[in-house]
């Protein structure tokens, strides 16, 4: 079963692509708010068969793990760099809590000594996209450029390349999910949207994942790309502290999805 929508636009963006990535954006760009789903019930679905969900995760768009177990993901969008990715990375060795990065390509060219302290770390590293494009405007041809120079970027860093990855916006419709799988790709979305990228505060931000979260959830952050993400850095510890009170392990998204991170041959 291919779930296919045209398009999809979700929320967790900051970059604008008519400018250099490397550049703080004060405010995110505006998008159609109709075209929103700030709740995800309709495409939403639940599977407490595991080899049922196995086979839908090989051809669909993911927005969460299997649920029979109290496992959560959390995933850190637009990085990297060297002011909110070096606190985030400091609270999770700390926590011992491993997580996943959807990085974009420009960001990973200008900081691959920061992509390399994730992975030896013990994180994950996804691919965002080369310019943080809306892929649905994009040609086939555009959107294989920009995950491969991702890719490629990642791969000078830390010798990978990623299967996992999140389009920018969460945004697809049948033309990028097809192009994606043909590919090989994951396409990761997610369930748990802190918003953050609004510039809430850490006490709505953890409310937020207190209210969302249950087993198999894929936790949306940030960790660049914005003008003031220090709530993403003083909510993190307390929600890490929260889930793990009430029974959670948090795990990486490959973990929870049972799949590879990486191509096996680069």
């Amino acid at each position: 079963m291919l779930l296919c929508f045209t398009p999809l636009i979700l929320t967790g963006c900051i970059y604008s692509t008519e400018v250099d990535a490397s550049a703080r954006i004060s405010k995110p760009k505006q998008i159609n708010k109709e075209a929103r789903f700030s709740e995800l019930k309709e495409i939403r679905v639940s599977y407490q068969d595991k080899k049922e969900y196995l086979q839908y995760q090989k051809k669909a768009l993911i927005f969460h793990g299997p649920t029979v177990d109290k496992k959560v993901a959390l995933t850190f969008d637009d990085g990297p760099d060297r002011h909110y990715t070096y606190e985030i990375l400091a609270i999770l060795k700390k926590e011992q809590v491993s997580a996943t990065f959807f990085v974009v390509g420009k960001m990973a060219e200008i900081y691959p000594d920061v992509l390399k302290k994730m992975d030896q770390e013990g994180h994950i590293i996804g691919n965002h996209s080369y310019s943080h494009p809306l892929l649905t405007k994009r040609t086939n041809k555009q959107i294989l450029a920009e995950v491969s120079r991702t890719d490629q970027a990642v791969a000078k860093a830390v010798g990978k390349k990623p299967i996992l990855m999140r389009p920018p916006y969460g945004a697809t419709n049948e033309m990028v999910l097809n192009t994606l799988i043909n590919q090989q790709y994951k396409i990761i979305n997610w369930s748990v949207d802190t918003q953050d990228w609004k510039g809430p505060s850490a006490h709505h931000i953890v409310a937020t994942v207190k209210r969302q979260t249950g087993p198999g959830g894929i936790i949306l952050q940030h960790n660049a790309g914005g003008e003031q993400l220090q709530a993403t850095v003083d909510a993190l510890p307390k929600m890490i502290k929260h889930l793990k009170a009430n029974g959670y392990q948090f795990v990486t998204v490959d973990e929870l999805l049972h799949i590879d991170a990486y191509r096996s041959s680069q």
